[in-house]
């Protein structure tokens, strides 16, 4: 299944339930003629995991992020420190970069809970 692009602002993750140890990839944001974007994401229940931005510029709108793009994660240190630790909570967090597409991907390690968030480009 081709990965949704979000272009000035969009849906990154709606609703999606995570549970186990299973990795959960957002919409790609599409960065052209932008210099960043912000990701607000808000998680119910009681996951604990990390959240990853990746970027790349090489990626083909229309296709999934597995075949797709060379990409490499962002190294956001208050990022990682926002994730989620076993209770309901939110993060906002504005990625500067000059990339051409972005993507938020997360990785659940225990617990259950909800995820959903949204980006805008600027």
């Amino acid at each position: 299944m081709s990965a949704t692009l979000v272009k000035a602002a969009g849906t990154l993750f709606n609703a999606v339930a995570v549970s186990g140890s299973t990795t959960y990839n957002s919409a790609v944001i599409d960065l052209r003629g932008g210099s960043g974007f912000n990701a607000t994401i808000l998680w119910t229940g009681t996951p604990s995991g990390l959240f990853t931005v990746y970027v790349c510029n090489d990626y083909v709108p229309g296709r999934t992020i597995a075949t797709s793009g060379s990409w490499a994660a962002l190294d956001i240190p208050e990022m990682a420190a926002k994730s989620p630790a076993g209770a309901a909570g939110n993060l906002s967090i504005d990625v500067e970069t000059r990339a051409l597409f972005a993507y938020v991907a997360y990785v659940n390690s225990a617990s259950t809970g909800t995820v959903s968030g949204t980006a805008g480009v600027g």
